[in-house]
């Protein structure tokens, strides 16, 4: 399928700013999934295993996305459809790591732990609006996986509390996601309006080359026989004899 330049460099501009600014999101999701797994006691041992096995799990994922990253920031080639897709495969799979973190593990929470990871899921959903706003879709997916679940399942809890932070929670989620189109639309117009200008600006230089060709061709011949006027003929002339007289007298010079 043909893509057109303009669409061409608008998507590699949107992948290397999701790659540029993937090493902080990488960082902050290995100082918050190690903070909950190793900041919280467990009275149960089977809960502590499988925390860890969680965490081990985020933490390959996390290394996976790491080299992803650092290859292709070392590339010099334009990026493509296949590494968008692959940045944002790895985005919903770290997402869906997180959503499942809320879901499984929810039963052993307690208050504090509970109430630190909604905080941290606002967070980490809010932050997207910085790191992902250069594709809409994994913006939305990634905020919507870290809020809207979790939050569901709180209002669904016999505790009244957990219900009220559920509410809040969904509440967060909505709003979000409107941040998040605010931003992807201000992020995709700028890249748009900068490869515009770019474009029409190449533009204008080959017609301003195109015109002065002209113009030199309208000076330099005649209407009629389109052959070099006298001008031309005489310019075209002194430059030969001088190109004449310089090889002479090198050839003087270097015997």
């Amino acid at each position: 399928m043909h893509v057109s330049p303009l669409i061409e460099k608008e998507l590699n501009d949107s992948v290397r700013i999701l790659y540029l600014n993937a090493y902080s999101g990488l960082f902050i999701s290995f100082i918050a999934s190690t903070g909950i797994v190793f900041g919280f006691s467990d009275k149960s041992f089977t809960s502590v295993t499988d925390k860890l096995i969680w965490w081990f799990i985020m933490v390959v994922v996390l290394g996976i996305r790491f080299i992803d990253v650092y290859y292709f920031k070392r590339s010099s080639k334009a990026a493509s459809y296949v590494d968008l897709y692959r940045f944002s495969l790895s985005v919903t799979l770290t997402a869906l790591i997180w959503c499942c973190y809320g879901l499984y593990f929810h039963s052993s929470f307690s208050v504090l732990e509970l109430t630190s990871i909604i905080l941290i899921f606002s967070a980490l959903g809010g932050g997207s609006a910085n790191i992902l706003s250069a594709h809409r879709p994994t913006c939305f997916i990634y905020a919507f996986l870290l809020l809207i679940p979790y939050s569901v399942l709180l209002t669904l809890s016999e505790e009244h509390y957990q219900n009220v932070l559920g509410v809040l929670g969904i509440g967060f989620g909505f709003v979000t996601l409107i941040a998040l189109h605010k931003a992807a639309n201000f992020t995709q117009n700028a890249i748009h309006l900068k490869n515009q200008n770019i474009e029409l600006l190449e533009l204008m230089e080959q017609r301003v080359e195109l015109r002065t060709q002209e113009i030199y061709h309208l000076s330099n011949s005649d209407s009629l026989t389109q052959l070099l006027n006298r001008n031309a003929f005489l310019k075209e002339s002194k430059k030969g004899y001088r190109d004449t007289l310089m090889n002479h007298l090198r050839c003087y010079l270097l015997t």
